[in-house]
């Protein structure tokens, strides 16, 4: 009667490459977060001159300043009446509506818009629920 041992599961050593991505990630995340305005500070100048500044596409901003009309300029919060459909940025930018969906896909990449809704699936009806925000990353260098 023998009995096997087994060996333990083999588990892969991490290499300096893992420490790194999972670094890369964190750092990502923690600049793409939301930057938190300080007491006194409106909202809207700052995102203007962040938009404005940075090396996104010009649809990509051309949205970005036509959604900051439909919010709150001190706050960036905007409004579920004021919520803009696909067809009103189309509209309001000049551009089809499928660069409109890049763009606004663009900006929540970057951490300037988040979606509040269900997956957005664009419609007249149903534009979904978008918040504008200032990365922290731009909002530090806004602030020099």
């Amino acid at each position: 009667m023998s009995t096997a041992v087994q060996a333990p599961a083999a588990t892969r050593i991490p290499n300096p490459g893992d420490v790194a991505r999972r670094y890369a990630a964190r750092r990502l995340a923690k600049m793409l977060a939301p930057g938190k305005l300080a007491p006194g500070e409106a909202f809207r100048p700052l995102f203007e001159r962040g938009v404005l500044g940075s090396h996104m596409t010009p649809p990509s901003r051309l949205v970005a300043l036509v959604l900051a009309t439909h919010a709150d300029p001190v706050t960036g919060i905007i409004a579920e009446e004021t919520q803009p459909s696909l067809n009103g940025l189309a509209s309001a930018t000049g551009l089809k509506r499928r660069q409109v969906t890049v763009a606004t896909r663009a900006l929540m990449s970057r951490g300037w818009v988040t979606d509040h809704s269900a997956p957005v699936q664009y419609a007249d009806d149903d534009p979904g629920r978008l918040q504008l925000h200032i990365p922290a990353h731009v909002l530090a260098l806004l602030r020099r």
